[in-house]
């Protein structure tokens, strides 16, 4: 007989017990639990199903209280990111009917934008991936329970060029408004509107600096803020290209938003910081797909600007000169062979006639017949400038 107490004991024992004589299944996660039951305390436990017009459930946690709802923690967080990603943990909390709370084993974390940031499905490990700022969401499924919450992602880039201090931010503290000392804004235009995919802007100004003097750019709008500080003497040319990963989270966080452009000045002989005039830019929720082609003064060639913005190219060459006035070198009439037949070349073989310059001639055909008289000039004849190719 005493061996049969002990054997009960120990089934007892190893399946647990709820005081009421039924068996129950030892656990460390619900995973090993039947689809009906989750693993609390230990132990194998039933799930209790609320009102069919009810969208969550409550499960059973120990004759003291069962599972009322889930939170997530933190709720609603903001991540600041600077150069790189930043991460945050997630948990969620359990609220019971005895009015404790708990965390609760991690569920399945999911979030609604893979740009904005990854999480991390058995954990919540968050990451934002700094790529551009905004919001998304992130929910997950617990003990039979679902619930979300939002995650704000910003950005903040601090670019140091060449020579700058490491304190610089410090020295723009509480700049003056001074439009003697102030550096004009040349560009972006005010109230430019931008594709999403346009090519990092060079921000461009004017006025007179010191050697020493520092000079910030500010790009600003909702969730992004990006600072670069330059050193007058260390390259200096007065204009600044974003770099293109700020260019892409400013270009790509708020569409149709407005975004300033100012350029500060610190002056080092008064230490005092002076404010620019901001400008407004904004881009709108599109892309600009084929090409922009244009005819460079300077450089007497087609350029071509690719609306994927992957840059500028060097679309058509410069052209060779033209001949000059009177026929080609030599003194023989055009067309001529010394003294053939017209049309005919050297040896007094006919040559082929020339393509009309229509639609069957090719694109760089045409062009270098209308080299010598592009770009036209007013009031004089078209004098074309000198190839060095």
């Amino acid at each position: 007989m005493r061996w049969l107490v002990a054997l009960a004991l120990f089934s007892s024992l190893a399946l647990g017990c709820d005081c009421g004589g039924t068996p129950r299944r030892r656990c460390t996660s619900s995973r090993e639990c039947p689809a009906d039951q989750t693993c609390t305390d230990g132990a194998c436990v039933p799930t209790v199903e609320r009102d069919a017009g009810t969208s969550d459930a409550t499960r059973m946690d120990s004759p003291v209280g069962s599972l009322v709802s889930i939170a997530i923690a933190p709720a609603a967080p903001s991540i600041v990111v600077g150069a790189g990603s930043s991460t945050l943990d997630f948990a969620v909390v359990g609220t019971y009917s005895d009015g404790s709370s708990r965390e609760l084993e991690p569920g399945f974390w999911t979030t609604d934008d893979a740009v904005l940031g990854s999480i991390v499905r058995a954990t919540g490990e968050y990451t934002a991936s700094g790529v551009r700022a905004g919001t998304a969401r992130v929910e997950v499924e617990a003990a039979g329970l679902t619930t979300n919450t939002t995650v704000t992602v910003e950005i903040e880039r601090t670019i140091l060029g060449d020579g700058v201090p490491s304190d610089a931010a410090s020295r723009f503290t509480a700049p003056v408004d001074d439009p003697a000392r102030r550096l004009p804004l040349l560009y972006p235009l005010d109230g430019a509107v931008m594709p999403e995919n346009i090519r990092p802007i060079d921000v461009q100004w004017d006025g007179d600096v010191e050697g020493s003097d520092l000079v910030r750019v500010r790009v600003e709008g909702p969730g992004v803020s990006v600072h670069a500080y330059l050193l007058s003497t260390s390259g200096y040319g007065h204009h600044w290209t974003v770099e293109p990963a700020a260019w892409r989270a400013i270009a790509e966080s708020a569409p149709d938003e407005p975004f300033t452009v100012a350029v500060d000045r610190w002056e080092a002989a008064s230490g005092t910081a002076i404010a620019g005039t901001p400008r407004t830019i904004r881009f709108a929720d599109a892309t600009i797909r084929g090409a922009i082609y244009y005819w460079d003064l300077g450089g007497g060639r087609i350029v071509r600007i690719s609306g994927d913005g992957s840059g500028l190219e060097m679309f058509m060459p410069r052209a060779p000169p033209p001949p000059p006035p009177g026929g080609p070198p030599g003194g023989r009439p055009p067309g001529g062979g010394g003294g053939g037949r017209p049309g005919a070349g050297a040896g007094g073989r006919a040559r082929p006639p020339a393509r009309a310059m229509g639609a069957a001639a090719s694109p760089a055909t045409r062009f270098r017949r209308m080299a010598g008289a592009w770009p036209p000039r007013c009031g004089t004849a078209a004098t074309p400038a000198s190839s060095s190719t």
